[in-house]
């Protein structure tokens, strides 16, 4: 198998289950317990729905090869999608087009409401763990009635929104804690329900605190597709100096926007994107044996070799001219 695919339907984690057991097998152990393993691969999931619409999803998965995971929205804009992922890699994608979020070993937390289209990329031989949260805005004012305000100005209508952030240091011990159950079945659904309680509250409290900072803004389908036409322009016509004010005056959106959306979307700013891209251009170009350092440092805009060379081991941690074949 050269690549795992796989599609669902967003929504309550059973639900996913029926997906996992109709395409690919697997077991489903009990009413809490779904495992699948095949050679190398393994894909565990242990849900617990405490109350109608509140559960908590610990995902353990690991696979040699690439994985697609194409999740298509579940139509429910009350219904609000916490992942928390604790270890691996984990590329999500919008609307097959780009990469959007992108959690890595950082340890990262994705919220989105349910008519947020997010499809995902997993690398091979990457064990992956997250905790996941499914909670309904009226579940959310029963167990939180003090900030549930909060919660509606987070996700105010009908539209499609996403958030994407680092996890608060204080969580991440919670969340590896949380994985400790299985040592101790006897405890598992007290002990889940009050750490899933806890975990909510602390990472609810730390989102509406960076919003009110205005370090924190949600995207929405409008903010993706100017965002994906920035970074058609950015990743073609190297050659070109391109500033932030032009582009910001090109798709008439200031540029304090345009920052915040950009490191929203793409975990970084404009200037070590367009790098980024640069280098990754240069290394397909010299890894074909067809071109040559001056050719390509050129054609990427540099304005000699040497200044290209240095940017180049600095990305890569090689030399420009170690990668011709």
């Amino acid at each position: 198998m050269e690549k795992f695919e796989l599609t669902f339907k967003e929504g309550m984690t059973f639900s996913v289950v029926e997906t996992l057991l109709e395409k690919i097998g697997g077991n489903l152990i009990n009413e809490n317990q779904y495992r699948y393993k095949k050679g190398r691969s393994k894909i565990e999931f242990d849900f617990f729905n405490f109350w109608n619409g509140f559960e908590v999803i610990l995902i353990d998965y690991y696979n040699p090869v690439d994985a697609n995971i194409d999740r298509i929205p579940d139509g429910e804009p009350d219904l609000i999608h916490i992942n928390m992922i604790i270890k691996g890699e984990v590329v999500q994608l919008f609307n097959n087009k780009e990469k959007v979020l992108k959690s890595d070993s950082a340890k990262s937390v994705i919220i989105h409401n349910g008519l947020f289209p997010i499809d995902a990329y997993v690398p091979a031989d990457k064990h992956y763990q997250s905790v996941g949260v499914r909670i309904t805005k009226q579940v959310f004012k029963g167990i939180m009635p003090e900030i549930y305000h909060e919660i509606e100005k987070m996700f105010p209508n009908d539209d499609g929104i996403g958030y994407h952030t680092p996890l608060p240091v204080e969580l991440i011990t919670l969340l590896e804690q949380m994985f400790l159950y299985k040592t101790n079945l006897k405890l598992k659904t007290p002990y889940l329900l009050s750490r899933g309680i806890e975990v909510l509250a602390i990472l609810i409290e730390y989102v509406i605190s960076l919003i009110h900072k205005d370090e924190l803004k949600g995207l929405h389908s409008s903010d993706y597709q100017r965002l994906l036409q920035i970074r058609q322009k950015l990743v073609t016509n190297f050659d070109q100096k391109i500033s932030l004010n032009e582009i910001a005056e090109e798709f008439g959106v200031s540029t304090s926007k345009l920052k915040r959306d950009f490191k929203t979307l793409f975990d970084t700013n404009i200037t070590q994107y367009r790098i980024q891209a640069k280098m990754e251009e240069a290394y397909k170009r010299l890894k074909s044996g067809k071109y040559s350092v001056l050719e390509v440092s050129i054609d990427l805009g540099y304005e000699t070799p040497s200044k290209f060379s240095t940017m180049f081991k600095k990305i890569k941690g090689v030399s420009p001219k170690d990668i011709i074949p």
